[in-house]
């Protein structure tokens, strides 16, 4: 870029329009090396089509909360993801809810949350909801040796 840096108001109008004139050329060049979509091969573009076919898969609602929440909680590597604002933090204690190294297993007992069973980044994570509703107590069975996990429940 060129740039002259001269006193006075009417030399500062000269400075600022040579900035934005610069500017648009740069703009100009990025369009043409940056944009130019013949340059993709049809390895990239079966590549794109597929990223662009999963996103368009329709989950459920429970579904879409569940890999939201556990995104969320392993992402930031805490327990409670809040800020201080909104839950306060026992500074003393912070350290038992820090989630690094990710663990193998993480068990959840969000009764706000549905049931899940989910793998992200390697880590499990299952939620077994609520524990009573109404007449049915319904827990989650966990294998370690084959890492799966079975939601039961039982009538009262």
């Amino acid at each position: 870029m060129k740039s002259e840096l001269v006193a006075g108001s009417g030399n500062a109008r000269k400075v600022t329009e040579t900035l934005v004139d610069d500017l648009a050329d740069e703009m100009e060049n990025y369009d043409l090396e940056y944009n130019n979509l013949d340059d993709i091969n049809d390895k990239d573009s079966l590549t794109i089509d597929k990223i662009s076919d999963t996103s368009k898969t329709k989950f459920s609602a429970d579904i879409v909360e569940a890999r939201k929440i556990v995104k969320t909680i392993l992402d930031q590597g805490h327990l409670s993801p809040f800020q201080s604002s909104v839950r306060p933090t026992i500074w003393n204690q912070d350290q038992s809810l820090w989630l690094l190294p990710l663990p193998t297993l993480l068990i959840l007992t969000d009764t706000t949350s549905p049931t899940f069973d989910v793998t992200y980044e390697g880590c499990h994570v299952i939620n077994p909801g609520s524990f009573i509703n109404k007449n049915k107590i319904t827990f989650i069975e966990y294998y370690p040796s084959n890492k799966k996990a079975e939601l039961r429940s039982l009538y009262v």
